[in-house]
């Protein structure tokens, strides 16, 4: 009898392992790790020093999204006024689409960050049921059967769109260097058009407000996705 409930089994029964709970969130721990952001199926320190420390890399992460919604909301202000016509449309067109992307993205840190307990008290509930129900092998076919296309569809909606970003980042290298070609003059863009108190345009300051943006627009589209 013993051979033919065995048959019985679905495929992989005898060779599945045993799959943590934790590890079903290997890549989105990953990901948040990325832009500052500790595992979700961490519960806040007590301690308020220590939870500001435990998460300065979120801190970080936040403050600088802030201040790019902030900064394109002050550009819009101060440059809409002094456009007409087709040129205001096409502007007006152009920011409300960068502002509201990052927007989304901030409010979905809020989100992270305010309710951290909750999700994490949620998560351990969930933990547990979970290597409870793996403890079977029939069933931890069947669970890992049903997780593994979930999974598979957050990994590569990640993955595209980081590159979706990416390529939208290094756009105006792309611009830069079919115009110096036709013009034979080099001149400097940013993704994003985002106020600054300076020129961001000039000297060492245009590679690292470069690097400033396309690390933002990371954190909003990592933001988005998980």
């Amino acid at each position: 009898m013993q051979w033919l409930i065995l048959l019985e089994q679905p495929p992989g029964y005898r060779m599945t392992k045993p799959l943590d709970f934790a590890r079903t969130f290997s890549v989105t721990v990953k990901t948040l790790a990325f832009i500052g952001i500790p595992s979700c199926l961490d519960r806040y320190p007590e301690a308020w020093s220590a939870a500001v420390k435990a998460n300065r890399g979120l801190i970080v992460s936040f403050l600088s999204l802030a201040y790019c919604v902030l900064g394109q909301l002050v550009y819009f202000w101060t440059n809409i006024r002094l456009l007409a016509g087709e040129d205001m449309f096409l502007e007006f067109a152009n920011q409300i689409a960068c502002t509201g992307f990052c927007t989304v993205g901030l409010l979905k840190l809020f989100i992270l960050a305010y309710h951290r307990n909750l999700l994490a008290g949620m998560l351990a509930e969930l933990a547990a049921w979970w290597n409870e129900k793996n403890k079977i092998p029939l069933e931890r076919v069947q669970n890992v059967a049903q997780i593994r296309p979930s999974m598979n569809i957050v990994t590569v909606t990640t993955i595209v769109n980081i590159c979706m970003v990416s390529a939208f980042n290094l756009l105006p290298i792309a611009e830069m260097i079919v115009q110096a070609a036709q013009t034979g003059t080099w001149h400097r863009e940013l993704p994003y058009q985002i106020w600054f108190p300076w020129d961001p345009l000039t000297g060492w300051s245009y590679p690292l407000m470069y690097a400033f943006q396309i690390y933002s627009g990371l954190i909003v589209v990592i933001g988005n996705v998980v």
